[in-house]
């Protein structure tokens, strides 16, 4: 069918162009004409059926297709037989690529799995195949004839280009929301204005700075759909939106992104169709002569006072006004997506970028900070160069084991018993310090912010859900690393992985670690699915760089093996497949995770069986950093079958932030800090884990120290979404009750540890 269509095609163009004057030895060149045509329409025929598989047809597909194979067709004749004209061929080719790229995508990846399946954003019905296929069809044929149209109705012209001028904001609006948010007809009036406002700046700025054709409303279209796209991936792998802090993490994201399969949903496949047909729509008024002013001084001068202007409209807007206070927007710290969702992207990114900047506490001054820290006994400041020996002490391991977790939490998930199985005996063993859960502040992404907490004892309640290795200047900020290495320990960092991912190479040094050893230190490590070292080769790496030390030692070791994505379960060996619960084997990435976890407790089975005949004093401490970001069906059916009676919003919030922890050592610690919950289980949050190592460990605290374990007999969970108190009892951070007084003091000395740059370094420094 394709390769008659196509040489259909190819006669109607030879006979066009015979019936013009014959030129000598054009016979050859007709000939030469007719033997290309006819070997494109096998190749194409050939590739539609044994390379691509396509076999799916409609009438629109074999009209666009029709179209695309007249164009080539006349393509080649020019070329071919007309010499003087071989100019054009060039930019009707590039036009050419680019429609049979997107056709060949959407009939090879769409059309059968995708297009017509679900709803758009959840709200809009599903897009017809056949509705698929007529848009393809006309932003096709406006791509290849529309400006040849146009020029026979020049005011028709005229008029389509004032009014994409004044929707072009509406429908960079709605191209941009549909990709992702699912209540995008629930936005409201005030804050539809302000993302159309925002993007009518915008388009005067990419209007003005593009000065030929059509580009810059081409830009804007394509820059909406790029952030709407964006948006999607980043909730489906991590389940937050993108923040102005995203932007330093680019490395990072680079680094991780061929680990995960783009699939693209129905809602990227709808818009992207939208974003074609306007695209064609604009090459196609572009190439109008009415449209193609020269470039005079003047014009340029006025366009690039536009420019300006618009940016300078933006900045300023944006710099004098607080939206969040102004436009009455709620900020959601704790679960960003539902913020973007209700308020649209526009004014949620500009909210959270305004928040930024943390700002003092109300009353705040240095003095009422130190006040605060003079109760529980600050040392004088040692030299810089001044490191203390206590005696024998005990090598300091600490192991954030990436997306580690038992999914057992959140509800009745038989499965993690048998994968989790040597991590559940050591709740029994006797060199078991403490055994529990560890409440993180983020889940399914943002490793970082959990290294911070436990690193620096701070909290992420108070950095306006800002990733802090991306944007805080960690210099001279106290840390548990800079108060060992007072007390004689040498420190290093150990991840396998890229060392600029989440600026660790700036943020390790200034922190205080000795040492680094990224990815390059792991060349001859064990490797697991997408070529990550696995937890037996990071464990190995971790007892070689214990073997060689000779003086007391921390090492800080972040794993990889567990990082999403968990599409690929093809990347595992059959053996390595474990089962999952019945009701839940429907879902892969489960079994992939799951599977993972497996090998993630085998290789713990061998660090703990290494370590415990070791002669040395070693104190281990292990905790996952965040939970997986897994099918959200799953999710929300496991947290629905594990929901209580005594379940509030709260605590089934805290759920998702609960991670497995413990504290082990090969040596006997008659002391036991451990806070337990109301079933009698350990709990802890990050922030107060690393102080409570070192407490452990028989180590010297700091005046901050004093204070954050003083706090956590009356507050002993304290995370970005609530804490909870001695009697169990959970609670919002802004309730008010007799707990206020510390949250509110936590604050204020964690912004003097923090930020202010007139701290006193004794509060910081062990006795």
């Amino acid at each position: 069918m394709e390769a008659i269509i196509w040489i259909a095609a190819a006669i109607i163009v030879y006979f066009t162009g015979t019936g013009k004057k014959q030129e000598k030895g054009k016979d050859c060149k007709e000939k030469l004409y007719l033997g290309c045509s006819l070997f494109a329409a096998l190749c194409c025929e050939f590739a539609i059926k044994v390379v691509f598989h396509i076999h799916y047809l409609s009438i629109w597909l074999i009209l666009t297709y029709a179209l695309i194979a007249a164009q080539c067709s006349r393509m080649l004749w020019i070329f071919i037989c007309i010499p003087e004209k071989r100019n054009q061929v060039y930019s009707m080719s590039i036009k050419m690529a680019v429609g049979m790229g997107i056709l060949a995508f959407y009939y090879v990846n769409l059309s059968r799995d995708v297009i017509g399946v679900t709803k758009i954003a959840n709200q809009f019905p599903p897009v017809s195949t056949g509705m698929a296929d007529l848009m393809i069809l006309a932003a096709t044929a406006i791509w290849i004839y529309g400006t040849d149209v146009l020029r026979g109705f020049q005011e028709c012209a005229r008029a389509l280009y004032w009014i994409f001028l004044a929707i072009t904001p509406f429908l960079a609006f709605f191209l941009e929301e549909l990709c992702w948010n699912p209540s995008v007809t629930g936005i409201s009036l005030l804050n539809g204005e302000l993302n159309v406002l925002i993007y009518l700046i915008l388009e005067v700025l990419f209007v003005c700075l593009m000065q030929k054709g059509m580009l810059g409303l081409q830009a804007l279209y394509i820059f909406a759909w790029l952030v709407g796209a964006l948006n999607y991936y980043l909730l489906k792998f991590r389940g937050q939106p993108f923040l102005a802090t995203d932007i330093f993490a680019l490395r990072t994201a680079m680094s991780v992104a061929g680990q995960y399969t783009f699939e693209v949903a129905e809602e990227l496949a709808f818009t992207f169709l939208i974003l074609y047909f306007l695209f064609t729509c604009m090459w196609a008024l572009g190439k109008m002569e009415i449209f193609q002013k020269r470039a005079g001084k003047k014009r340029i001068l006025i366009k690039g006072c536009g420019a300006i202007g618009a940016a300078a409209a933006l900045f300023f807007w944006i710099g004098s006004y607080d939206f969040p206070d102004t436009y009455n927007i709620g900020i959601d710290f704790w679960w960003q997506a539902n913020t973007y969702q209700v308020t649209g992207f526009a004014p949620a990114f500009i909210s959270f970028w305004q928040r930024m900047k943390i700002s003092k506490p109300d009353g705040y001054t240095e003095q009422s900070a130190e006040e605060i820290l003079d109760e529980y006994g600050a040392a004088e400041a040692p030299a810089e160069t001044e490191k203390k020996d206590t005696g024998e002490q005990p090598i300091i391991i600490t192991i954030m084991n990436e997306s580690f977790s038992d999914l057992s939490v959140l509800g009745p998930l038989a499965c993690t018993e048998d994968d989790l199985s040597f991590f559940h005996s050591l709740k029994d063993d006797p060199h078991t310090i403490e055994y529990g859960w560890d409440y993180v502040s983020t889940r399914g992404g943002g490793t970082s912010t959990t290294e911070f907490e436990y690193l620096t004892g701070d909290s992420m309640t108070y950095t306006n859900g800002i990733n802090p290795y991306s944007s805080f200047d960690f210099t001279n900020v106290p840390s548990m690393v800079s108060i060992l290495k007072e007390q004689g320990y040498h420190t290093i960092a150990m991840h396998p992985e890229n060392p600029e991912n989440w600026r660790r190479s700036v943020v390790y040094p200034k922190l205080g670690f000795d040492e680094f050893l990224s990815i390059s230190s792991f060349e001859d490590s064990e490797r697991t699915v997408w070529n990550r070292v696995s937890d037996l080769g990071d464990y190995q790496k971790l007892i070689e760089v214990y073997e060689a030390q000779t003086e007391p030692t921390f090492i800080f070791n972040v794993t990889m093996q567990n990082h999403g994505g968990y599409d690929g379960i093809g990347e595992l060996k059959p053996e390595e497949i474990v089962d999952v619960d019945e009701e839940y084997s429907g879902y892969s990435d489960l079994q992939m995770y799951e599977s993972l976890i497996a090998k993630s407790d085998q290789a713990l089975s061998y660090l703990i069986s290494y370590f415990e005949q070791v002669d040395r004093p070693v104190l281990i401490c292990f905790f996952g950093d965040h939970q997986p970001a897994l099918n959200g069906d799953f999710e929300n059916a496991l947290r629905e079958a594990g929901r209580e009676d005594t379940d509030t919003d709260l605590t089934m919030t805290e759920k998702i932030y609960t991670v497995p922890y413990f504290i082990w050592s090969n040596y006997e610690i008659p002391e036991d800090y451990s806070m337990k919950n109301s079933r009698g289980e350990d709990v802890v949050s990050t922030n107060y884990l690393g102080t409570l190592v070192r407490k452990y460990a028989g180590l010297e605290l700091s005046a901050y120290d004093r204070y954050r374990m003083n706090q956590r007999e009356q507050i002993p969970v304290f995370n970005f979404a609530g804490y909870m108190t001695a009697d169990g009892d959970w609670y919002d951070l802004w309730a008010e009750n007799d707990y206020k007084e510390w949250i509110e003091r936590y604050r204020t000395v964690q912004y003097y540890a923090l930020f202010d740059r007139k701290r006193n370094g004794r509060y910081f420094a062990g006795e």
